[in-house]
């Protein structure tokens, strides 16, 4: 959620202001995706599981584990690539199992 992570970092930094940013789970409705979920989008595009094992670990610790890194790394690595696989138009609602039952395709 994007809307956390902005509130979250205007905490730290009160002058920030996010410019260009994509919200996922909006976006992936035009695609008749009703799921919020990362890894539930991630299934729905690619029939794939991505590991979410480390969500629940110390976010607030001074250096993060490698696990954690690693759990951020595929975070955005998913958005970009859920994204930019969108954009293609390879993705189509109307074969997945799924998505929303009423289904129009996006052009």
């Amino acid at each position: 959620s994007l809307k956390d992570d902005f509130h979250s970092i205007a905490k730290l930094v009160p002058e920030f202001n996010p410019q260009g940013f994509v919200e996922l789970q909006t976006f992936v409705k035009d695609y008749n995706i009703a799921d919020n979920s990362l890894q539930k989008i991630y299934g729905i595009i690619f029939n794939h599981r991505i590991s979410k094992n480390q969500r629940l670990t110390n976010w607030e610790a001074q250096e993060l584990t490698d696990s954690q890194q690693q759990y951020a790394a595929i975070d955005a690595w998913a958005c970009q690539r859920i994204y930019n696989h969108l954009l293609t138009g390879k993705f189509h609602p109307e074969l997945s199992p799924y998505v929303a039952a009423e289904v129009t395709p996006n052009t």
